[in-house]
């Protein structure tokens, strides 16, 4: 992604190019669906990386149900860390496959990987 230019994604269950992404200062602003944009910041993805998906090659779950995410999933972890919802799991992570950090697995669960460095 070249400078400030932006990018249309689709999240990782659905082949909807519903997601709009571009840098923005310290991170990225994201748009999804009807939603107000918001950030994803470089240390916020930092967190992520070396909080959450600990152990390159371990698959971890999506599970970004907003009313019963599934325990131990990447929607649980960003409520609890970041006082996000659940729901923007789907986003985040599409984001952070497209910026190659993670890779992703089937429909329904999704599943993530960190790829290694």
């Amino acid at each position: 992604m070249g400078g400030d230019q932006g990018k249309w994604i689709s999240t990782l269950a659905r082949n909807k190019k519903n997601i709009y992404y571009q840098k923005s200062g310290d991170g990225y602003q994201i748009s999804w669906a009807n939603m107000r944009k918001f950030p994803l910041t470089n240390a916020q993805i930092s967190k992520i990386l070396d909080t959450y998906f600990v152990v390159s090659g371990q698959w971890y779950l999506l599970g970004p149900k907003e009313d019963d995410p599934a325990p131990g999933g990447f929607g649980e972890f960003l409520q609890m860390t970041f006082s996000i919802s659940p729901r923007y799991a789907s986003v985040i992570a599409a984001v952070l496959v497209d910026l190659g950090y993670l890779e992703s697995q089937g429909k329904s669960p999704v599943l993530l990987r960190k790829i290694s460095p």
